[in-house]
């Protein structure tokens, strides 16, 4: 997770920040709020607002954020379409056990993936 004030990394255990000495709020809480704004704006068709918001939900761990984020990168909404960043963000959702996102990555695998692994 990142300091909201210093944008340092912070442990996932930590309720201050380690730099700035900001006060972290509650992580589920935040996940919520941003994944609030990000569907508003989504549904609003502000594609930029929405992947800015997913994207920050998706870093702090959320598995349904990530699968957006993925899907964002894939139809270039909001972003630049790259095939590598949806590869990577479907395969952080799955691991984190969003079923959508494991299927889809199945297939990737079953069918061939045309994104290039390491």
């Amino acid at each position: 997770m990142k300091c909201p004030k210093c944008k340092h990394v912070i442990p996932d255990d930590s309720l201050f920040c380690p730099d700035c000495g900001c006060k972290i709020d509650n992580k589920e809480e935040r996940i919520k709020e941003l994944k609030c704004e990000a569907k508003a704006a989504y549904d609003a068709e502000y594609f930029g607002k929405s992947f800015g918001a997913y994207q920050e939900a998706a870093n702090l761990g959320d598995a349904d954020a990530q699968y957006i984020l993925a899907m964002q990168y894939e139809n270039g909404q909001g972003t630049i379409q790259d095939g590598k960043a949806c590869h990577k963000w479907l395969l952080k959702a799955a691991q984190n056990g969003h079923v959508e996102a494991q299927f889809l990555i199945a297939q990737q695998y079953y069918y061939g993936n045309p994104i290039q692994m390491d």
